[in-house]
C-alpha cells in the first residue's frame, strides 16, 4: 500500500511518511513521477501489524493511531513466522535491488571487490521511481499463489464488498498527527523549544 525511500535511519518520522503514503490516495505521487499505472490501495486499516522495532513504539504512532482508531498489533518476540509474508515480500524486492547497478548489497561479505560509488547510476528520486513501478507494473499485476490472482484483483474485488474505505479528514493533519512531538509548558514568555522561545498572543488564554 506504500513505502518511503530514505538513507536516514528508521524513525517515528519515517513511519509517518511511509504510512501517509499507504493511507492517502497516490494520485498526486503517480503524477509527479510520470507514471500511468492505478495504484488503488488507501484508506485508514483497522489494524497495524508491527515487528518490534523501536520505531513502532514511539509516542507519536501510539497518538496517531488512536486518534484514527487504528489497533496497534505487536509480533510475538522470537516468533519470526508471524512476519513471514512481509519478509519474503521485501527478500524478492531487495533481490530486484541488488540487480541494479550501484548496489551496496546485503552485506560486506557479499560486496567483496564491488565498488558501488563507482558504478551507481540512479539518484534517490530515480530509485524512487523505479520502486514505484516495480509495486504498480510488476507486483500489483503479477499472479500471487497465495491468493489465486493479482493483488491489485484481489484489492478491486475487496473494494467492491465495502461500501466506502475510511479516509482522513484532512491529508495534511493525519501526516502531522504521526509525527514525532515534545511536551511543552507554556509560560509568560512564551514556549521554549530548542533553546529559542515561541509567543503568540493566541497562547494567553491558555496561561494559568
Amino acid at each position: 500500500p506504500g513505502f518511503y525511500l530514505t538513507l536516514e535511519a528508521p524513525s517515528a518520522t519515517s513511519v509517518a511518511l511511509a504510512l501517509s503514503m499507504a493511507v492517502l490516495p497516490k494520485n498526486k505521487f503517480l503524477a509527479a513521477q510520470r507514471i500511468d499505472f492505478d495504484w488503488p490501495c488507501r484508506g485508514l486499516p483497522k489494524a497495524v501489524h508491527l515487528d518490534n522495532a523501536r520505531e513502532f513504539h514511539s509516542n507519536a504512532l501510539k497518538r496517531g493511531c488512536q486518534e484514527y482508531g487504528i489497533e496497534i498489533t505487536f509480533r510475538p518476540p522470537g516468533q519470526p513466522h508471524f512476519g513471514g509474508h512481509t519478509e519474503r515480500l521485501i527478500g524478492t524486492m531487495m533481490g530486484e535491488v541488488h540487480l541494479l547497478p550501484g548496489t551496496t548489497f546485503s552485506s560486506v561479505a557479499a560486496r567483496g571487490d564491488y565498488k558501488p560509488a563507482d558504478t551507481a547510476v540512479m539518484t534517490m528520486r530515480e530509485l524512487e521511481r523505479w520502486l514505484t513501478l516495480q509495486i504498480t507494473g510488476i507486483y500489483h499485476r503479477s499472479l500471487h499463489r497465495g491468493l489465486g490472482r493479482s493483488p491489485q484483483q484481489a484489492w478491486n474485488q475487496a473494494m467492491k464488498s465495502q461500501a466506502q474505505v475510511r479516509l482522513p479528514h484532512s491529508e495534511q493533519q493525519f501526516y502531522i498527527d504521526f509525527l514525532p512531538y515534545e511536551r511543552r509548558a507554556i509560560r509568560r514568555d512564551g514556549i521554549r523549544m530548542f533553546n529559542i522561545f515561541y509567543w503568540t498572543d493566541s497562547l494567553t488564554t491558555l496561561l494559568h
